[in-house]
């Protein structure tokens, strides 16, 4: 992934493979280079993550 870039749809998928929920997946995936410069996406991929989580 580019630093900067939104996420992809199989990067939100394995963010939610990794079992992260609240307030542990923004700064996971900042950890592996997510950059949110919205906080409508900021809450699109917390949701995303929550809502696919194992």
């Amino acid at each position: 992934m580019t630093v900067g870039a939104q996420p992809t749809e199989d990067e939100l998928r394995r963010l939610a493979e990794q079992g992260m929920r609240d307030e542990q997946t923004l700064p996971q995936a900042e950890q592996l280079g997510f950059e949110w410069e919205q906080e409508d996406l900021r809450q699109f991929v917390k949701n995303y993550v929550d809502n696919h989580s194992n």
